[in-house]
């Protein structure tokens, strides 16, 4: 049985993925969480462990449940890690964390587990700029660096993220977002104010180019930024 859900590519499996095999597939996967082949990650969840890892102590990252948990119920294109999620997939940030970010086209509520949350945004995958990553668990989408960072500098805290863990994410994106992609992806997404905050914050260790003005004074959601230009020449309001 686990040599077939392994065939699916996910490392996030639910007992459904199981109904052609065992007529009480909740049953069975019960009884491969206590052996220590599955581990149990919420209600109709579940990891698969790695079999070098079955005798002892294992914790797959958050990144990898968020982004195995929404391809197992939306497919590999219909979701992508997002926000800090993202950054972590770009080896952005250093720091594991217990939220994990998840784009997908349906609303729904945040799942809280005992190895963390996973935060679902609705968004449509389509309308933003993914690319192919691997998690521990499971490949599937990420938004790219300069998705990234316009989401982080739209949406700080996000997922519960502090805006000091934000900016120390931005500045380390800093030095490798093209940037006449990040205007335009700006322009098209109508965010012409996080891209003005993603400037400021970014002008700590680059020299930014000129990106679209915002028509007033952008709140600079509690961004602080050491060592960045002042913030009026972005129109940024501290």
């Amino acid at each position: 049985m686990i040599s077939h859900l392994l065939a699916k590519g996910n490392g996030v499996v639910r007992p459904r993925d199981a109904a052609a095999l065992y007529f009480n597939p909740s049953k069975e996967f019960a009884r491969l969480s206590e052996s220590g082949v599955l581990l149990k990650l919420s209600g109709g969840y579940y990891a698969i462990v790695p079999e070098e890892h079955r005798l002892g102590f294992w914790r797959p990252t958050i990144e990898g449940i968020a982004l195995g948990m929404a391809v197992a119920d939306y497919g590999r294109e219909g979701a992508a890690l997002m926000g800090v999620s993202a950054a972590r997939a770009h080896g952005a940030m250093q720091r594991a964390t217990s939220v994990g970010v998840v784009a997908t086209a349906h609303q729904r509520p945040t799942k809280t587990m005992d190895v963390g949350r996973v935060v679902f945004v609705k968004r449509e995958i389509k309308s933003i700029d993914v690319q192919v990553v691997k998690t521990d668990l499971v490949t599937g989408l990420a938004t790219t660096i300069e998705q990234t960072a316009l989401d982080i500098a739209d949406r700080p805290e996000l997922g519960g993220t502090t805006p000091a863990t934000a900016t120390e994410v931005l500045t380390e994106l800093a030095g490798n977002l093209r940037w006449d992609v990040v205007v335009e992806l700006a322009e098209n997404q109508r965010k012409t104010s996080a891209v003005a905050r993603l400037a400021w914050v970014a002008s700590a260790v680059v020299d930014p180019p000129k990106v679209p003005r915002p028509r007033g004074l952008v709140d600079a959601k509690r961004l602080r930024p050491v060592g960045a230009r002042p913030a009026a020449e972005f129109r940024i309001q501290p």
